[in-house]
C-alpha cells in the first residue's frame, strides 16, 4: 500500500503526491509558502486508484475554489511512460537525443524530471508566431504547455537551434 498526500498551497492550488517531503520543499521553493496537508489516502501505487486521488484532489481544488491542474492519474502515467523510454531524474539513460531525431526533452523546473518532447517543428512555429506585447512568451507557453522558460530559450534560439 502506497500514501498519497493531498495538500493546499494556499493562494495557489491543491495538490496531490506520494512524496511529501519532495513535493514540500519543490512548493517551498516555487512559492515561497508551505503546502498544508489536507488529507491522506492509502492504496495500490495503480492507475486505477491514481484516477481516485486525482478525482478527489479535482474535488477539493472546486471547493476551495482553484483552477484544476492536470489530472493525477495522467501525470503519473506520462512520468512512468518517461522512465520506461529511458528519462528519469538523472537525465537520460540509454543515449542521447540528437537533432536527427526529431525530439529533444525539455526538463521541468519541478526535480528536473523529462516530462515533455516537443519537435523542431513545433519550435520554429513558435519562433514565427512570437510577437513583442501582442503575442507574447506567456501566451505561447499556455498554447504550447510549455514553461516561459523554455518558450524564451526557443524564441532566443538557445535551444532546439536552427541549422
Amino acid at each position: 500500500m502506497t500514501t498519497f498526500y493531498i495538500y493546499e498551497v494556499p493562494g495557489h492550488k491543491v495538490g496531490a503526491t506520494k512524496d511529501w517531503e519532495a513535493r514540500t520543499r519543490a512548493n517551498i521553493n516555487k512559492y515561497g509558502i508551505e503546502p498544508i496537508l489536507i488529507e491522506t489516502m492509502e492504496g495500490p501505487n495503480e492507475p486505477e486508484y491514481w484516477q481516485v486521488v486525482g478525482d478527489r484532489e479535482w474535488e477539493l481544488a472546486d471547493e476551495k475554489n482553484y483552477p484544476r491542474g492536470r489530472h493525477y492519474r495522467h501525470a503519473r502515467e506520462q512520468r512512468h511512460e518517461m522512465n520506461i523510454r529511458g528519462a528519469s531524474k538523472g537525465g537520460l539513460v540509454g543515449g542521447a537525443v540528437t537533432r536527427d531525431s526529431g525530439k529533444l526533452l525539455i526538463i521541468s523546473s519541478l526535480g528536473g524530471k523529462a516530462c515533455r518532447t516537443t519537435t523542431f517543428e513545433i519550435a520554429e512555429e513558435i519562433r514565427s508566431k512570437y510577437v513583442p506585447k501582442k503575442y507574447t512568451q506567456g501566451m505561447l507557453a499556455k498554447e504550447y504547455n510549455l514553461s516561459i522558460y523554455t518558450v524564451t530559450n526557443i524564441v532566443k534560439n538557445r535551444s532546439y537551434k536552427t541549422p
